[in-house]
């Protein structure tokens, strides 16, 4: 099944191309659909995160943690803060 007719000036889209073209136009929008539901939910969780650490541990383990959770979860606000260790 031809898709495109060309000839030495121009291409252009046969009735098949045409109706190829429009189906996956409606596929491509599904797609953005379904990102933008998926993108809304994960972006609605808001909230407080507080950590209370050890300075050690929370240098080590739960700063570096921050930024990726802060991507996932930008609506978030995160508040670090170190305990004397025991």
């Amino acid at each position: 099944m031809r898709l495109f007719a060309r000839t030495t000036r121009a291409v252009h889209a046969t009735e098949h191309g045409r109706l190829f073209y429009d189906d996956a136009l409606g596929i491509l929008d599904a797609i953005g659909t379904a990102e933008a539901t998926v993108k809304e939910a994960t972006q609605s969780l808001t909230g407080t995160l507080c950590i209370s650490a050890p300075l050690g541990l929370g240098h080590r383990i739960a700063a570096p943690a921050v930024p990726r959770f802060k991507q996932m979860y930008p609506e978030f606000v995160i508040r670090l803060r170190h305990r004397a260790e025991s």
